[in-house]
């Protein structure tokens, strides 16, 4: 594993994603900014999820605020409303975010019999809205059902594993520890019914060995929504896909 001679590595990937049946919500293709990173860097714990990828979203933001070029984006009669926006995002990242576990999530949102279905789009603007003043949220200790399997596990039941809600969007960044035991891998595959075989290729490589280590994707696109304010994000995609519209 050549990436484990450094602390941190940043990737740009083009992902495609063909499903028909999981949500219209999901984008068909889009850029994924993922950053693996040594377990060191994620302090799980004291329940910090990934410190770095609030600061680095901070500076992500920061940097398009002070951009000279970002003033001359309005178009006539619109200065208002980029004025509003760049005090929305002002006042978003000005404060340390919110921390939230999903079963806290969850109380909020009065679905204790549902707790283990992920949240909605409507749930996640619902708890941004509880938690108000425009301040992003970081959902932790999910029900390892809701994470992939190669989510690491301290007790068996919840995934060492964080999303960050920001206002307007939603989901922005998702990350995890990831799991370097080739048993527990297995284990897990069996309890969610997927034959181990055919990752067996996965598998056999964390059984030569490892580092401690974890990432997190941040949706370019969604990032562009936040930035921009806007509401659909096939708005901030040069060409939007669908399944059977245009080819993939």
């Amino acid at each position: 594993m050549l990436e484990a001679e450094s602390v941190r590595l940043v990737t740009v990937n083009a992902l495609c994603e063909e499903i028909e049946s999981l949500t219209r919500l999901l984008v068909t293709r889009f850029l994924d900014r993922f950053s693996p990173k040594k377990g060191n860097c994620l302090d799980t714990d004291d329940e910090q999820p990934l410190p770095s990828a609030e600061s680095r979203d901070m500076a992500l933001v920061y940097s398009s605020l002070s951009h000279e070029d970002t003033q001359c984006l309005p178009k006539p009669g619109e200065t208002k409303a980029y004025l509003s926006q760049l005090a929305t995002l002002e006042s978003s990242i000005s404060k340390s975010f919110a921390r939230l576990t999903f079963a806290e999530a969850c109380s909020y949102l009065d679905r204790p019999g549902d707790k283990y279905a992920d949240l909605s789009k409507e749930d996640e603007r619902r708890v941004l809205s509880w938690i108000g003043q425009n301040t992003p949220v970081f959902l932790t200790r999910f029900p390892c059902s809701l994470k992939p399997f190669y989510c690491q596990s301290l007790d068996g039941l919840h995934a060492e594993a964080v999303d960050l809600l920001v206002p307007g969007v939603g989901e922005l960044v998702g990350g995890s520890v990831r799991e370097t035991c080739p048993n527990a891998l297995i284990q897990r595959l069996t309890v969610d019914g997927t034959d181990a075989q055919n990752l067996d290729w996965y598998i056999k490589l964390r059984g030569l060995g490892g580092a401690p280590h974890g990432g997190f994707g941040l949706g370019f696109e969604r990032l562009l929504q936040f930035l921009t304010g806007t509401y659909n994000i096939r708005d901030v995609i040069p060409f939007p896909r669908a399944v059977g519209r245009i080819s993939l």
